[in-house]
């Protein structure tokens, strides 16, 4: 026994020593050599040199901070590893990292009746949504946003009334949100502008395939006249003026904006991507994607979007570890086409803007839908087409259209591949959209809203 502990011990320091290691810290240099004390600037860089190094381990530490991408970060076939000689990107000694699709705004603050103006220069930039200390502020809307308050933090029957409509000088660019009339999902609009004097005219609602919204559960947002309560913002695009209502001088506080939908993307091409770890890390500030959400679930009531904070399509072995995702526009993580042993484990996923409801699911034999989705709530270990779920922390707290969810993960489309490369086995997590088999739906908006599941066996 004693040789064997000192051969398990040897063989574990030889594998670490073989590791090559490359450091990122935001006091670093692109023209570093990337070692501890002479670290690269960005993510970028790193990747780039951890390409040169494929016959080895190499893990990419990332010094405390906040990394703000201008672009997604894309694995592909080039960033592919070997088993023996994979590649992991962590916090370095367990430091606080947080990797954002925002840019910080550094703009002249100046109050005028009572709301913050600056004139940005950059027109490049987009305003899709606002933080202000690390918190969400409100695209100017009526009714006002009530914390805790159903739907939407708040709704009103007249939120496009003709009398609140004729108020409005000019609401292009503005959004109208509403439930399905039976409180099945919801819908969202973009207001492109006015018929008349009353009467908007409005594109969308490809998000949900059921027809007619609610007379009641409605809201509109991005309305300059509807600026009218703290913690409220409003981009003017043709003057480029941006206002806040904040009782605070926005000078002294941290403006953020985010600028990507995703923040990083498995995509093999003619191979896949394989052997990449995500450990410890903390992924924030997307853009809002509802209204890319036209792609239909075949029988289904719901329409996605393929994309999310982290997005895999055709990837192996790719794994994400104890990664904390929030605060992110549309969906968490994506795992679209082929997808293999991909593990996604003792994470932390809430204040996500995914549209989809809960689901936790078991089917009682395997199936190969052509269009799958999962969303699940978890502390157990699932195998669902290969991708592996283990101890899943997750919390319902934002979404885009007020339904609540639980973690903006979406599986998609697995293909007769998956199932002839022995991914999918008989009491694997299957869902079926053709044949709809539900263990549990969640109430997801109030207590009278009870959900009903059709139980049909496979």
């Amino acid at each position: 026994m004693k040789y064997i502990l000192y051969f398990l011990l040897f063989f574990t320091c030889s594998f670490s020593s073989n590791a090559k290691d490359i450091y990122v810290a935001k006091s670093g240099n692109d023209q570093h050599s990337g070692s501890l004390n002479n670290p690269f600037a960005t993510l970028y860089r790193a990747q780039q040199e951890a390409r040169k190094l494929k016959n080895d381990p190499v893990n990419i530490y990332i010094r405390k901070g906040d990394y703000h991408l201008l672009k997604p970060l894309v694995f592909a076939d080039t960033d592919s590893r070997e088993a023996h000689a994979g590649l992991r990107i962590m916090p370095y000694k367990n430091e606080n990292v947080t990797i954002k699709g925002s840019q910080k705004l550094d703009l002249k603050w100046k109050l005028k009746n009572g709301i913050y103006q600056a004139f940005v220069t950059d027109k490049s930039l987009k305003f899709d949504e606002l933080y202000v200390n690390g918190k969400l502020m409100h695209m100017a809307r009526y009714p006002n946003y009530e914390e805790g308050k159903l739907p939407f933090g708040g709704a009103s029957a007249d939120a496009i009334s003709q009398e609140r409509v004729k108020k409005w000088k000019n609401p292009k660019n503005a959004y109208l949100h509403a439930m399905q009339s039976s409180m099945w999902g919801g819908f969202s609009f973009l207001i492109t502008g006015k018929e008349n004097d009353s009467t908007l005219k409005m594109e969308g609602g490809w998000q949900n395939n059921r027809s007619a919204i609610h007379i009641q559960y409605r809201f509109v947002e991005n309305v300059f006249e509807e600026l009218d309560t703290l913690n409220e913002w409003f981009f003017n695009r043709k003057q480029q003026r941006l206002y806040l209502k904040s009782n605070q001088n926005p000078s002294q506080l941290v403006v953020e904006t985010p600028q990507i939908e995703m923040l990083i993307e498995f995509k093999g091409n003619k191979s896949p991507v394989k052997d990449i770890t995500l450990q410890g890390l903390k992924f924030s500030h997307t853009l809002r994607t509802f209204m890319k959400n036209k792609e239909p679930l075949l029988p289904s009531d719901w329409t996605i979007y393929r994309k999310g904070a982290i997005t895999l399509e055709n990837a192996e072995n790719i794994k994400s570890e104890k990664c904390e995702l929030t605060d992110l526009g549309g969906n968490a993580i994506v795992f679209s086409y082929f997808n293999k042993n991909n593990t996604l484990s003792g994470s932390h996923i809430y204040n996500v803007g995914s549209i989809s409801p809960d689901l936790k699911l078991k089917a009682k034999k395997a199936s190969i839908p052509k269009i799958l989705p999962l969303i699940w709530k978890t502390d157990d270990t699932y195998d669902f087409a290969g991708v592996r779920v283990k101890n899943l922390s997750t919390l319902a707290e934002r979404s885009a259209t007020g339904m609540a969810t639980e973690t903006g993960v979406l599986v998609l489309d697995v293909s007769a591949n998956s199932l002839m490369s022995g991914n999918i086995k008989p009491n694997d997590v299957i869902l079926d959209i053709a044949n709809f088999p539900i263990a549990n739906i969640k109430n997801l908006v109030d207590a009278r809203l009870n959900l009903q599941a059709r139980k049909t066996a496979l």
